[in-house]
């Protein structure tokens, strides 16, 4: 091949003499070296066949760019072919399944159906880089221009044990080798790919998509798809885990703007925190029935819709936090622990119904959810009952949660309560005046934290303890009458609130007078 490339350049030079078809014809007989076998191809003379590219040949000593392929106006890159002029192998060549909306594979089809669909050509040996490797060769470079290539088990007899395409703008689909342990198309600009079988999980460690990355074609012996496997794959658009599969990890879809659904299968058992963070296309997700649990940040910030959650037993910190377009969830009755603000900012959600065997709800799980109304639970919840969609504890002691959606300016406490659990009214926006009842005790940590338009409230002499932050940041609040036997944990309890006068034994205590209130309380 060396010796060809050496004086391809003066005979394309004295071919230049004969017009524009003679250099068209030496191309395309120096590309007839590494198309597919004639056995294999069919069509027009060669003469006037348009392929895909001509091809760029590169040694040590010489490069040469031939002409450059013409614009088509099916897309851009690749010319679609009719049947009179196409390759003939065990299918005919056609684009890569696009939808109008430019859905790569928007039927879902499988790794064989798939790339039954696609012409592939498979280049001449001497058109790759390698290396030698463990067990056999690593491709390191290709020196032709076929976009769509499938590349042996087999090169020179060596068995291909690594992929490594990088930096390869005008490849767009691999078929991989089945023999191939690892790949990387690092800074290359390829849209589909399959994993070979011969990989077990799919990790930094032994892929790189590149950026181009749209569809992914997984075989049905794929145990685990590990951390961080398709983070920042922020093109990839849909994805088909097979039965085989037993555990996702942390950040392994993190930040794939594209990802539109996906289907997890029952087989899968575990998947790790902030799996799917920031998918923001992401509307559906079916969840496997033998989940564990829901982990940490699983779709913080993704473009979930609706949510079916199957009976784990936790849903963890920041699971949905920030996800605006969630208007629909469905809980197990299963479910007994939902950590803080595991629906966090969940703006549309207008209201949910809890597990009836729910054992603890922590702080701040709804907060943001500025459309929430109301929180339900059923007769037969264990520990929990709601009121008019305010939560409760199951005795009615303690008011857990009032909805931030809520829009009466007023609300008065059931004479029932006596404790105003932690940011049970936190960041509510409607909220100027709450009456508390006879026999309250405590006002929890931050429980009206930033109720900017809260006003007017009596705290009852039954209360003893209010604690820290419990009215930060209520602007609007200028007076509070304390009961002499009160005390505020910190000093900070009314933080922010600069215009405010607390009375306490018939002694008034401006904003910057709070810190010697709370230390006389101390000292008693």
């Amino acid at each position: 091949m060396k010796k060809a490339l050496a004086g391809l350049g003066a005979v394309l030079l004295s071919l230049s003499l004969c017009g524009c078809s003679a250099i068209d014809r030496a191309v395309l007989d120096l590309f007839e070296q590494s198309r597919p076998s004639s056995s294999s191809y069919s069509g027009k003379n060669s003469s006037s066949y348009s392929y895909p590219h001509y091809g760029q040949f590169s040694s040590d000593e010489d490069s040469y760019s031939f002409p450059d392929y013409p614009d088509y106006p099916d897309h851009p890159d690749y010319p679609s072919y009719s049947s009179s002029s196409s390759f003939s192998s065990s299918s005919s060549y056609s684009e890569i399944p696009v939808s109008p909306a430019g859905e790569v594979n928007p039927n879902g089809k499988t790794v064989d159906e798939f790339f039954e669909d696609i012409y592939f050509v498979t280049p001449s040996e001497d058109l790759f880089y390698m290396q030698e490797t463990k067990g056999g060769v690593a491709v390191t470079g290709y020196k032709g221009r076929y976009g769509r290539i499938e590349i042996p088990e087999t090169i020179n007899g060596k068995t291909v044990k690594s992929v490594e395409l990088e930096g390869m703008k005008y490849l767009d689909i691999v078929k991989l080798p089945d023999t191939a342990t690892s790949f990387s198309f690092m800074n290359s600009s390829v849209i589909a790919v399959n994993i070979p079988e011969s990989m077990q999980s799919i990790s930094r460690g032994n892929t790189d998509f590149g950026t181009g990355l749209k569809a992914v074609f997984i075989h049905d012996k794929l145990k685990s798809i590990d951390d961080n496997a398709f983070r920042n794959c922020n093109k990839l658009e849909s994805i088909i885990i097979p039965e085989s599969v037993k555990e996702i990890g942390d950040y392994a879809f993190y930040d794939c703007k594209s990802l539109k659904s996906i289907v997890i299968p029952d087989s899968v058992k575990e998947i790790g925190r902030m799996a799917f963070f920031g998918c923001e296309n992401l509307q559906t997700a079916i969840l496997p029935e033998n989940l564990s649990e829901i982990s940490n940040g699983l779709f913080t910030s993704s473009g979930i819709t609706s949510i079916k959650i199957p009976g784990v037993e936790r849903i963890s910190a920041n699971a949905f936090d920030g996800c605006e377009s969630l208007l629909h969830v469905e809980l197990s009755n299963d479910i007994k622990y939902i950590e803080k603000q595991a629906f966090g900012y969940c703006t549309s959600l207008k209201s949910i119904t809890l597990p009836d065997k729910l054992i603890s709800l922590e702080n701040a799980v709804f907060t943001g959810c500025t459309a929430l109304k109301s929180v339900n639970v059923s007769e037969n919840a264990e520990y929990f009952s709601s009121k008019d969609g305010v939560l409760f504890s199951k005795d009615g002691k303690e008011l857990v949660y009032y909805p931030d959606g809520k829009t009466e300016k007023s609300y008065t406490v059931p004479e029932t309560t006596v404790r105003i659990g932690g940011y049970s009214f936190y960041n509510n926006s409607n909220i100027q005046s709450v009456v508390l009842p006879k026999k309250l005790t405590t006002i929890g940590i931050s429980a009206f934290e930033c109720c900017e338009e809260l006003s007017e409230i009596n705290i009852p002499e039954s209360v003893s303890l209010i604690y820290g932050s419990a009215f930060r940041n209520c602007i609007s609040l200028r007076k509070v009458d304390l009961p002499n036997g009160a005390i505020l944990s910190s000093k900070n309890v009314f933080d922010g609130c600069t215009d405010i006068v607390v009375t306490y034994k018939g002694k008034e205590y401006g904003y910057d007078d709070l810190g010697e209130l709370v230390e006389l309380m101390n000292q008693r």
